[in-house]
């Protein structure tokens, strides 16, 4: 393989490695917005175990990016929430429900939360029980 095949090649496998992450860590506070916060509730009989908040209009590959697993090995139990602090403004938010570790069912939900321009607000989006 020549050098400039190997640099396409590397390109191409970091370009995949990108797409099957998200865009990486896409902070949710932004510098100078009124600060409020998005709360995510778990009426499924599941646990979440993989949750994505990414800003509207982002995308990747032609679709919303949902940014990187905010729970960061954590999960939301049924029945609890967990809140992330957010600036005003729009979101795509992911989350996935899982019965168990290997072959469990695994269900996912998608939706689009809004932050409000007055400081403190809370968006809140209850995942529901299918």
């Amino acid at each position: 393989m020549t050098s400039g095949n190997l640099k396409l090649a590397g390109a191409a496998l970091a370009g995949l490695a990108l797409a099957g992450c998200g865009m990486g860590d896409i902070p949710l506070v932004q510098p100078g917005a009124p600060l409020g916060a998005i709360e995510v509730r778990n009426a499924s009989q599941h646990p979440i175990t993989d949750l994505r908040i990414g800003i509207c209009g982002q995308t990747l590959m032609g679709q919303p990016d949902y940014g990187y697993d905010r729970l960061d090995r954590q999960r939301i139990a049924p029945g609890a929430s967990m809140s992330f602090p957010a600036s005003t403004g729009c979101y795509n938010i992911a989350a996935m429900t899982s019965a168990g570790p290997v072959f469990g069912r695994t269900e996912e939900y998608f939706d689009v939360v809004y932050v409000a321009a007055e400081p403190g607000s809370v968006a809140v989006w209850t995942v529901p029980n299918r």
